[in-house]
């Protein structure tokens, strides 16, 4: 039977597993602050920085744009298959196995990289803030208000200071040194 066929590979059964307990794991937002934003995550941000500090543009974005476009290859590569053979004629297992293995892989990194923060406790939960709900007229008064404070404090500014601002190293020294201040205060911000 193709099912049986299908998880005789360890492999496979292996991403499964590591699928499903990230899915169960997701399911709690108490242990993925506790295991995993405060846990291994601040580690797997040092090692990604370490890697990819340098480069000016969202290495993560490349990442899955080129594991999209893998999946796109291996679609055309399975049509350009199938017209040369009689579609009776493929190996659906083999063919349901690598499609399988490949988004489960891509799905298990994206988590474990970055994606299980979607379902943390947020800012709100940690800083104890009570959130009341809000409309879109709200959203749009609170940004037409920072544009204004904004647009204040421009005029405010000096040129050589504006300029200052052009600096990425500047700004990233500036953020950093931020954090640091601020992390005094709200020790999640470490």
């Amino acid at each position: 039977m193709w099912v049986k066929r299908i998880f005789n590979d360890k492999k496979l059964i292996w991403l499964v597993v590591v699928t499903l307990l990230i899915r169960l794991f997701s399911t709690n937002p108490s242990w993925i602050e506790q295991y995993y934003t405060y846990g291994v995550y601040p580690n797997i941000v040092k090692a990604l920085r370490l890697l990819f500090g340098w480069v000016p543009f969202p290495v993560g974005d490349i990442v899955y744009f080129l594991a999209g476009l893998y999946l796109v290859w291996l679609a055309v590569k399975f049509v350009q298959h199938a017209r040369h053979r009689n579609l009776k004629h493929l190996d659906w297992t083999a063919i349901l196995k690598q499609a399988l293995n490949t988004i489960l892989l891509i799905y298990i990194l994206f988590n474990v990289l970055w994606g299980l923060n979607y379902d943390r406790q947020g800012i709100a939960h940690v800083m104890k803030l009570k959130v009341d709900p809000y409309e879109t007229k709200d959203v749009l008064r609170l940004t037409s208000a920072l544009h204004q404070q904004v647009n204040y404090y421009a005029a405010q500014t000096q040129h050589g200071q504006r300029m200052a601002l052009d600096n990425d190293h500047d700004i990233y020294a500036l953020s950093i040194a931020s954090f640091k201040t601020a992390s005094k205060r709200y020790p999640f911000l470490a």
